[in-house]
């Protein structure tokens, strides 16, 4: 009996795939210290087989981070190939990042585009969807497989680039205050000497500096844990790679090379966050068990999806956010009229969530947490809990359905 549980975080997504050969977690919410106990509590187990980061945001990361430094195990850890191309600019002392993110931006404190011309103060999300003609020519394309095997720098058996092992080794999360190597007190002091407008600087700093030091815990914790990692490219015309049979990228290429980045740095981080990079992966179907299909925060552009998605799984996209309507008409599009699936929403308490989408192209569905009307809901928030029974996805017997005001 195979055995799904979408965990109850506070925000984000955090999914429990049990298939009986293996385990699997697919994120893992917004709070680093309250994952590793509710784990514990509602899956029953300590470890998974694989933990699997859709992408750089911290209502997906930072459960996983908490799981890495907590006593859980994990035999494989999958991420965005995104991060293994910055890997290098990461595990540097926090100065050298800074200075070399320093010298992308203008000197106004505004972020330069790929173009070199300076960019309003906005999001590394929006950064990133605003370059999108560019970033796609990132893709590795038709000649993919080549690239993967044939040009970069060489991973080990573990996954992990033998040029970062010393720097892996070493390095120690950052020190956000770095007193002892800023010509000021800290960090953001020197940037507001450096710029003529301070806050503006700060708040692009701020979160490219977040965004990169999500990357490089990660990937300390993960070494110094012991666990093999793999890397998966964003690229939806060929996916590729992944574990035949239990769990396989439906829109990245696995990495065998560390390939050289294309991009700057700050390219390549707002990519790391950005919704539309997001990793979307299949847990194939068995004669026991329908499939599951894990979306994180991705729309589902550009891609086809594999077979089997009758009386399959879907979690909901960008927990259930209207801006992923085209996601549902994918799917149905895959599966028939797309009423066999059920669809799974992780969230917090969002007045505009779920959209229009999710309630009306959906017919079987269930959340974490409804949207409640006009007062409060008195439902609290649950763990969904489905199994499979005669070869499909039943709902535990404390599990209830959507019911979500409109």
């Amino acid at each position: 009996m195979a055995k799904f549980i979408a965990l109850p975080v506070g925000q984000g997504d955090a999914f429990y795939l049990d298939r009986g050969n293996s385990t699997i977690l697919v994120d893992g919410g917004k709070s680093r210290s309250a994952l590793p106990d509710m784990f514990r509590r509602v899956t029953g187990k300590h470890s998974v087989d694989i933990l699997v980061c859709t992408h750089n945001d911290a209502d997906h990361v930072n459960g996983v981070l908490g799981f890495l430094e907590s006593e859980l195990g994990c035999e494989e850890l999958w991420l965005p190939g995104r991060w293994l191309a910055v890997l290098p600019d990461v595990l540097a002392p926090l100065h050298t990042f800074a200075e070399k993110v320093l010298s992308e931006m203008g000197h106004d404190g505004i972020l330069l585009g790929p173009d070199a011309r300076p960019v309003d103060p906005i999001s590394l999300e929006e950064y990133a969807a605003r370059y999108e003609d560019l970033y796609r020519d990132y893709e590795p394309g038709a000649d993919g497989d080549m690239e993967r095997n044939h040009n970069g720098i060489e991973l080990g058996n573990d996954g992990w680039p033998t040029s970062a092992i010393n720097d892996l080794e070493t390095a120690q999360p950052w020190d956000m205050a770095g007193g002892i190597v800023w010509p000021s007190n800290n960090l953001w002091q020197w940037i507001d000497i450096v710029y003529d407008s301070p806050t503006t600087a700060r708040n692009l700093m701020v979160s490219l500096i977040d965004a990169a030091s999500r990357i490089r815990e990660a990937a300390i914790l993960a070494f110094h844990k012991g666990v093999t990692v793999r890397w998966f490219e964003h690229c939806p015309s060929l996916p590729s790679g992944g574990t035949a049979g239990v769990l396989i990228p439906a829109n990245a290429q696995q990495l065998l090379r560390m390939r050289y980045r294309k991009g700057s740095v700050v390219e390549y981080i707002s990519l790391s966050v950005a919704n539309r990079e997001s990793l979307v992966f299949w847990a194939p179907p068995t004669d026991r068990m329908p499939g599951v299909l894990f979306n994180a925060d991705s729309d589902l552009a550009k891609m086809s999806l594999p077979t089997g998605l009758e009386n399959s799984l879907a979690t909901a996209p960008h927990h259930g956010s209207e801006s992923n309507a085209h996601a549902y008409d994918v799917v149905k599009n895959a599966s028939g009229d797309g009423k066999s699936v059920t669809w799974i929403r992780s969230d917090g308490r969002f007045l505009k969530r779920p959209g229009d989408a999710y309630l009306t192209k959906t017919t079987k569905r269930f959340c974490t947490l409804c949207r409640p009307g006009k007062s409060p809901s008195s439902k609290p928030k649950q763990a969904v809990r489905l199994f499979t029974r005669k070869g499909k996805w039943a709902r535990h017997e404390e599990c209830h359905p959507c019911a979500c005001a409109p």
